[in-house]
């Protein structure tokens, strides 16, 4: 029996260490946070938003917030202007914008968009030169920059309370108190997530073609969707029991790379740089009250910044680590193939270099060993993990040993053009019939499985790449080559 090596570099994730974060105060007032043209924005009690160009020092920003004051609740940053959300004033209260980064404000539509005691502005989102505005729980849009808005819910509960919109796609995704809302017409109708369990989704935001999710579930605090909402999954949450929905205050941002920062009130502050797998606590030193009225979050000049009863915070202390940034685990595999078809005496031996031992093993077939015995052929792949829960994979493939040699690859496959700068690769055997191919990934995931019957057939490379083809002839033998795409 014939042993072939194969060696894969390891792919990086990682569970990440918690963090002692410190909180350094730099405003005595909490609100509102939203950053606008590399500017930190702030609305406080003492004189309705103030601004800041390096987090610590603070300007006010309030002329033309006539009586809005201790009111000012929200604000946002959409396209070239701010807005802001006051509730009931008399009979100021409403919508303000300002084109001016919060050096003039002007009062909006006073019709539709008139504040009670708690229907007021909470959010705001712009799209396609549309300004969105949901306000007392229902969705307002405007085609004028906030001169004129109508009303946005054609499909949307009338029973219901909507929390955040997003864009995932060309999806626009609105988060309600009775599940999750889809449309693709900028907003004009909306159509329900069947596949959405019916509770309350209070934030939402996109990273990198998935779109997160805050429930006010306490099991189910967050889901996420790759396909613009289309479908949607759970995220187990259960090594974190704090990051759980509490239905208050609770907020997910977008921070600097692939990092993410999610704020709840009465839980703490967490963040995760794998789009939402793992999170890592970074609550540190807030206790008491600062803990329970955690009202809001942003990301700043390269800090995290939390609004809370007794002020602004900037996150300092210890910065949160990864322990798999420049560690790569590299697996690899010493294939002994079959002696003969469903003989099931096929290995795989694995030695690993790289990260901190000790090593676990998962491989694809359900073993947790570091080498596997009485295989038939096939493709198997194993993950690695290192003691700080980086890993590394690789993908073997066992085949028969009379039928997988050099000389069998070379003499009797031909590939061409490989390498390709095009789609389309010929396969062509001089040896009869081709019965039928796998094409693979390095790592082993399929990517086709086509059945032949001829001595020539034609694959599809979608994208660059390195690539594995197993291909089965006719009088039971089997070869591997590899395909290159670039």
């Amino acid at each position: 029996m014939k042993k072939n090596y194969l060696l894969l570099s390891g792919l990086i994730l990682g569970i990440f260490t918690q963090s002692d974060a410190q909180w350094t105060k730099v405003k005595p007032q909490g609100g509102a946070l939203a950053v606008h043209n590399n500017k930190l924005f702030s609305t406080t009690p003492a004189s309705g938003v103030e601004m800041s160009t390096d987090g610590t020092t603070w300007t006010s920003k309030s002329n033309g917030l006539v009586g809005a004051g201790n009111q000012t609740k929200t604000i946002a940053s959409t396209g070239s202007y701010l807005f802001l959300g006051t509730p009931y004033l008399n009979p100021n209260g409403g919508v303000y914008r300002s084109p001016d980064d919060g050096n003039t404000w002007e009062y909006t539509d006073t019709v539709n968009l008139k504040s009670t005691a708690t229907g007021y502005a909470k959010s705001f989102f712009h799209l396609n030169n549309v300004t969105y505005c949901i306000h007392g729980g229902k969705v307002y849009r405007s085609t004028d920059n906030g001169t004129t808005w109508a009303t946005s819910y054609a499909g949307l509960p009338s029973n219901g309370t909507t929390y955040k919109i997003a864009l995932s796609g060309s999806t626009l995704v609105a988060g309600t108190n009775l599940g999750v809302y889809k449309s693709s017409d900028n907003g004009m109708n909306w159509t329900k997530e069947n596949s959405v369990t019916a509770i309350a989704y209070i934030s939402m935001t996109e990273n990198k073609g998935r779109l997160l999710s805050f429930s006010a579930h306490p099991s189910k605090a967050l889901i996420y969707s790759d396909d613009d909402g289309a479908s949607w999954t759970t995220l187990d949450t259960l090594n974190l029991p704090n990051l759980k929905g509490n239905g208050v205050y609770q907020k997910i941002i977008n921070g600097a790379g692939d990092t993410l920062y999610a704020s709840i009130s009465g839980e703490g502050v967490f963040y995760t740089t794998d789009n939402g797998l793992t999170w890592t606590d970074v609550t540190g030193t807030l206790t008491g009250n600062d803990l329970t009225y955690l009202s809001d979050i942003a990301y700043f000049d390269g800090s995290v910044y939390i609004a809370t009863l007794s002020g602004t915070y900037k996150m300092g202390g210890s910065t949160p680590t990864n322990p798999c940034t420049g560690v790569t685990i590299s697996p690899t595999v010493s294939i002994t193939h079959e002696s003969a078809t469903n003989a099931g005496d096929g290995a795989c031996s694995l030695t690993t270099t790289g990260g901190a031992t000790p090593y676990t093993y998962t491989w694809s077939n359900s073993a947790t060993t570091q080498n596997i015995s009485n295989l038939t052929s096939g493709t198997y792949v194993v993950t690695v993990t290192d003691a700080n829960s980086c890993t590394g994979t690789a993908s073997a493939i066992v085949s028969i040993a009379n039928g997988i040699n050099e000389k069998s690859e070379a003499d009797f496959i031909s590939l061409f053009p490989n390498p390709s700068n095009q789609e389309t690769v010929t396969i062509q055997s001089s040896k009869g019939t081709i019965v039928s191919y796998e094409l693979r990934t390095l790592t082993g995931a399929l990517i086709e499985d086509k059945i032949v019957a001829n001595e020539t057939t034609n694959i599809t490379l979608n994208k660059s790449g390195v690539f594995l083809l197993h291909i089965k002839h006719n009088d039971g033998t089997e070869s591997i080559k590899k395909v290159i795409r670039y």
